[in-house]
């Protein structure tokens, strides 16, 4: 976490760079639909440690930018904080983002303790760039005349099921992104 803020804080300082960082997460389509439901597979509703699953974001859908506030229940406990969505922000981060750093970080802990089965790193990327997510929750985040930079954060291989390495090197270079530099 220290070196994607630090990164980050590098890419900011840069008046020669323009950026806009937008995050999303690794997908698992064996165990949701693209739309984020759960599909029940083999009637499974709760993980192993007996979780309930629940839906979640659709695949390539931008997080939305988190800050972290104090929590109501515990008013007088500073250390007590949640997560609020800041509806107020588009869903990616740029220079102009009051406290960019701060609500990077935060909106970097998507979750590390919790994964799905199958981690899909390469299928969320192409739906995040896909015509519907830049029209609809993801607009204004690619830009034609910038450059595109992509970077991986995980701890496992992809398995993105329909969807080779060179299937999303080839959707990134002959594209509707064009102009794309990688």
């Amino acid at each position: 976490m220290v070196n994607i803020v630090k990164l980050v804080a590098g890419l900011v300082t840069n008046v020669l760079i323009d950026i806009h960082v937008g995050v999303t997460s690794i997908f698992d389509t064996v165990h949701y639909s693209t739309d984020g439901k759960w599909l029940a597979v083999d009637g499974k509703t709760k993980d192993a440690m007996g979780r309930p699953y629940t839906d979640v974001r659709a695949m390539g859908e931008l997080y939305p930018i988190v800050e972290m506030v104090q929590d109501p229940n515990f008013p007088n406990d500073k250390t007590k904080k949640i997560k609020k969505q800041r509806t107020d922000l588009p869903r990616y981060i740029t220079r102009d983002t009051p406290d960019y750093l701060n609500l990077l970080k935060q909106t970097l802990k998507i979750g590390v303790d919790i994964g799905p089965q199958f981690e899909e790193s390469f299928s969320p990327v192409v739906a995040a760039l896909s015509k519907d997510m830049m029209d609809g929750v993801n607009k204004g985040f690619y830009r034609p005349d910038a450059y595109l930079v992509i970077i991986f954060l995980t701890d496992a291989d992809d398995s993105s099921r329909n969807l080779s390495p060179t299937g999303f090197a080839n959707f990134l270079s002959l594209s509707y992104l064009q102009p794309l530099h990688c």
